[in-house]
Formats: structure tokens, C-alpha cells, sequence
């Protein structure tokens, strides 16, 4: 099946993927999941377009979308798709911060505070800040708890989505976000979400990726914010891409390493497990304690 009428839908929900990637399970535009808002849609990106697929038993959406739906792995500038004006950022309000608290056990509300973390009534959202090494602020990383959700229309869609400010044509965006105080070493850690970076930097210069991978731009960012040794920690899935990173920009630090998890995010990990992760973090970042 090419093309249907959902077309647009899938073209906004895979903004951000680039050529080989696939997305994490969406809610379909077609059968909006049924009453549980199942997330049964995955979309492909590859050269001839975006494929799409809803595995929903009562629900046959499927189809390709051409040449138009898919961002070359090439593209140096990334224009903003969606600008911060449409999130209304405002303050996490207390009953946000009560479940958040308690979500994530080990944050504090004075940690949030310190590191830009706002809140969107309008999509019922947590705002992580994208913030290069650099210190330039690009925008935010609109991230929807189910939990937090009141409008099951805000339940639709990817679970995150970047929303940037204007920048300059010229400015190269690097999907960055950048915890206090993680840029002031020569040694830094990058992680895949938010949080888990928010907890691995009060033991260590900690960073996240605003994207589902890591990215060339986002190697080359820590290279001009002279960055010598560098860990990346990373799903075990990411082991081939990392390692090739790896191989391909290991000259530009004096280290360069990858770390795979197992099995939990470091955000999840019981405070032992934490202690036993910063500990191999320090070991591969030669860090003496």
C-alpha cells in the first residue's frame, strides 16, 4: 500500500529520524491504539522514504511515504521543525513536581531548578533543556509521562520531541543537553536521556543526546568544546555504532570508550548499582578517587 491519508501524521512523527533509523513504538494516527492508546505503529526510515507499519490486530494502516519523508544522515544544519513558542514553558508546577520526585527517587526539586527542567500545560509535558557545551540554548526536549497526561490527545505521538529556539542559519545544531556544571572538565560523560545523565553528574561530568542516537555533529560539538577523554554509555544495542564511532573519531581525544548497559537505565538503577556503573565510568575516564 503507498500512501494514504495519514501521510502528513507519519511525516510529523518521524521528524527526527534520519536514514537506517526506527522509531520507537507510536500511538497510530489511523486507530489511535483503541481505548488503552496501544502504541502498535512503527515507522522505517530508509532512501526510498519512510515505511510505516500499524501491528494493531484491528487496525490495517500501512503504506511508504516518498522521497520527501526522510532527513539525509548528511545534512549539517537542522532547521527547527518545532519552535519553543508552541510549548508555553512555565514552572513545574507542584503536583507535577510531587509525582516527579517520587517517579525518580533520587532527584531533588533544587536539581530541576538548578538545570532549566520546565513544564507545558499545553502538551502536558516535561521540558528537559537542549543546551550545547558551549552554552548556547537551543531549545527544549518536550518529554510526555503517560502519568502526567489529563488530555488523552496529548497521549499521541513519539513519548519526546525537540522543539528548538530561532538560531542562525550558520548555527549547527548538536542535540546536546548539558547538565550544570558538566562543560568545566577536559572529561565527559554522554548518556542517552535526561535524567540518567542529570543523576551520573553529581558524581561526574554527565551529558545527554536530545536524539535517539549519537550523531557525528554530537562528537565533533565535544572536540571543539576540548573534550580529551570520553565515555559513552549506551543501550548494548548501540555496541556496532559506538564501537565504529569510536574507531572512526578515537584520534580526535585522547580516549574515547563505550560502555554498554545491560539491562537498566542508570535514571532506574538501585544507588549499589549506580555506585558499581560510576565506578567503571571513573575507570575507563581515568579519573583517581
Amino acid at each position: 500500500m503507498y500512501g494514504t491519508d495519514y501521510d502528513q501524521d507519519i511525516l510529523d512523527l518521524a521528524t527526527d529520524l534520519a536514514i537506517g533509523d526506527r522509531s520507537e513504538h507510536l500511538v497510530c494516527p489511523s486507530c489511535g491504539g483503541g481505548d488503552t492508546a496501544e502504541r502498535s505503529l512503527l515507522i522505517w526510515c530508509n532512501p526510498n522514504g519512510l515505511s510505516y507499519k500499524c501491528y494493531r490486530a484491528k487496525c490495517s494502516l500501512s503504506g511508504l511515504v516518498g522521497q520527501m519523508g526522510y532527513r539525509p544522515t548528511t545534512k549539517k544544519v537542522r532547521k527547527p521543525k518545532f519552535h519553543v513558542r508552541m510549548l508555553d514553558a512555565m514552572p513545574i508546577p507542584d503536583d507535577v513536581m510531587d509525582w516527579y520526585l517520587d517517579y525518580f527517587w533520587w532527584c531533588t526539586a533544587d536539581m530541576l531548578h538548578m538545570n532549566g527542567v520546565m513544564w507545558s500545560e499545553k502538551i502536558e509535558a516535561v521540558l528537559y533543556p537542549i543546551k550545547s557545551m558551549t552554552g548556547t540554548h537551543e531549545g527544549y526536549l518536550a518529554r510526555v509521562y503517560p502519568e502526567l497526561v489529563l488530555d488523552a490527545r496529548n497521549k499521541r505521538g513519539p513519548k519526546a520531541k525537540a522543539h528548538y529556539e530561532t538560531l542562525p542559519d550558520d548555527y549547527k545544531l548538536t542535540c546536546m543537553m548539558t547538565p550544570h556544571m558538566a562543560q568545566f572538565e577536559d572529561y565527559v560523560v554522554v548518556m542517552e536521556d535526561f535524567p540518567s545523565a542529570l543523576r551520573c553528574n553529581e558524581y561526574v561530568p554527565t551529558c545527554a543526546l536530545s536524539g535517539t542516537s549519537i550523531q557525528e555533529s554530537t562528537l565533533m560539538e565535544l572536540v571543539r568544546a576540548g573534550k580529551k577523554h570520553v565515555c559513552i554509555v549506551l543501550d548494548a544495542d548501540a555496541t556496532a555504532k559506538a564501537a565504529k564511532m569510536a574507531y572512526t573519531y578515537g584520534l580526535y581525544f585522547h580516549s574515547l570508550t563505550f560502555l554498554p548497559l545491560e539491562d537498566v537505565d542508570p535514571k532506574d538503577m538501585s544507588d549499589d548499582a549506580m555506585d558499581e556503573l560510576v565506578a567503571l565510568i571513573k575507570e575507563r575516564l581515568r579519573i583517581e578517587t
